[in-house]
């Protein structure tokens, strides 16, 4: 990628344009005052004469509404000058970065991991450990075992810190790229309008004439589209990453709803539903009884359901619940929504062009409570099992305000859209939840 960041650099172009931008808005307000001043002392009659009466046209209809978008190309500037030293602040905590020399590292410390995990695989070997009882080192091979150990936990934690450098420092430069682009083509713009203007032949009767003007690109200037990506105001938490992506993460998250509830197992937990209401809300409300609580009476009431009519598909539907949520699952949305946006790093935030904001792993949990609600799992179950984490094997969250929010959302989507939902009317739903935290 060869990509570098410099944090002091950073913060020297974040000045440099604070000064540049405070500089344009004293020129054009200058040059907007004067040009106002002028056009309103030739309606007043204050001017007259033909020179003025020609120079009021070429001022009305060219050079004032290509200060207007010179102004805007400026403020365009400085809401993305805003958004930039977010961005800044997200990633220069971690100083200087270079993509190839983390990228490098990163190679380099999973090969590390790779031939620690072999030694411990082989000090682990039945017949190594039985060579030891014979020669007496035992103590040797466990103080091995703990020496190889700490040295795993400590590669395994600088893997995780380059994944996370590598992650924002990409994402910085897939955010920040999307900056100023159109606001300095406006600029570019207003240099060669100012060009084309010099052409233009004045009279000493005040007429004026264009031949050999390019008009085009005095229009252009004026005709110009600027579109400001700004993450300010959005209420988002300091130090999270943040994507404008929002609709097409929903439809991402759509397609893999459709997808999942569409697939063979979704079908038989929801003929089970349909067939034993209250089966599988059941089975699962004793397993997390015994999973979670670690009550032995949810293995009795296990077996209970599980001798009852379709009790086996209860058991295998409950099963199958707790394995495709967990977290890597087949039904762990965020996994996804991570591989598609290339951050793997913990949660991060997408938001609209209207300026609403969704945290992403919101997707998963949404879709988790539709699903269960589906399938005619108890709310309070689902929780259950979504707070539990690892212990039950489902991930949505533990103990989570938002997580839970956005389980319920997806109930209450399902009680709303009993037959279903479009994907335009899922994205309007879930972007105007405000599950943002």
């Amino acid at each position: 990628m060869g990509v570098r960041f410099s944090a002091a650099d950073s913060s020297n172009l974040i000045s440099a344009m604070r000064n540049n931008i405070t500089n344009a808005d004293l020129i054009i307000v200058r040059l907007d005052a004067g040009s106002q001043h002028l056009v309103a002392q030739l309606d007043a009659g204050v001017l007259r004469g033909a020179a003025f009466t020609a120079g009021r046209g070429l001022f009305a209809e060219l050079i004032l509404p290509g200060i207007a978008k010179l102004r805007e190309a400026v403020s365009d500037i400085q809401a993305e000058l805003a958004s930039y030293e977010y961005a800044h602040s997200v990633i220069a905590g971690y100083g200087n970065l270079d993509h190839d020399d983390l990228t490098t590292a990163l190679q380099e410390a999973n090969e590390r991991l790779r031939l620690i995990e072999e030694q411990i695989e082989r000090n682990s070997d039945f017949l190594t450990q039985v060579q030891a009882v014979f020669r007496g080192d035992v103590e040797k091979l466990a103080h091995q075992n703990q020496v190889l150990q700490r040295l795993k936990n400590q590669v395994e934690n600088e893997i995780e810190d380059l994944k996370e450098k590598i992650d924002k420092l990409e994402w910085f430069v897939a955010d920040v790229s999307k900056y100023f682009s159109d606001s300095l083509e406006v600029m570019r713009l207003a240099t060669q309008a100012a060009i084309e203007l010099n052409k233009v032949a004045v009279e000493a009767d005040g007429s004026y004439y264009t031949n050999g003007v390019d008009l085009a690109i005095i229009r252009g200037l004026s005709g110009a589209r600027i579109s400001t990506h700004s993450h300010a105001g959005l209420g988002i938490p300091d130090g999270f990453v943040v994507y404008d992506t929002l609709e097409h993460a929903s439809a991402l998250s759509y397609d893999k709803l459709v997808e999942w509830l569409g697939s063979e197992e979704a079908s038989r937990l929801h003929s089970l539903a349909r067939n034993n209401p209250g089966l599988l809300d059941s089975m699962l409300r004793e397993a997390y009884k015994l999973k979670v609580d670690g009550d032995p009476l949810g293995a009795l009431g296990a077996l209970f359901n599980l001798l009852s009519e379709n009790g086996w598909i209860a058991l295998q539907g409950g099963q199958t619940i707790l394995d495709k949520f967990k977290t890597n699952g087949d039904w762990d949305m965020k996994r996804y929504l991570a591989e598609d946006a290339g951050y793997e790093s913990g949660a991060f935030y997408l938001h609209d062009e209207q300026g609403r904001v969704v945290r992403s792993d919101v997707f998963g949990n949404v879709m988790y409570g539709a699903m269960l609600a589906h399938w005619g799992v108890d709310l309070e179950v689902a929780l259950k099992g979504a707070n539990a984490g690892t212990a039950a094997g489902v991930d949505a969250g533990v103990n989570d305000e938002l997580d839970d929010r956005a389980a319920r959302y997806g109930y209450d989507l399902y009680k709303k859209y009993p037959n279903g939902l479009s994907e335009k009317q899922y994205y309007e739903e879930v972007a105007s939840a405000k599950l943002t935290g």
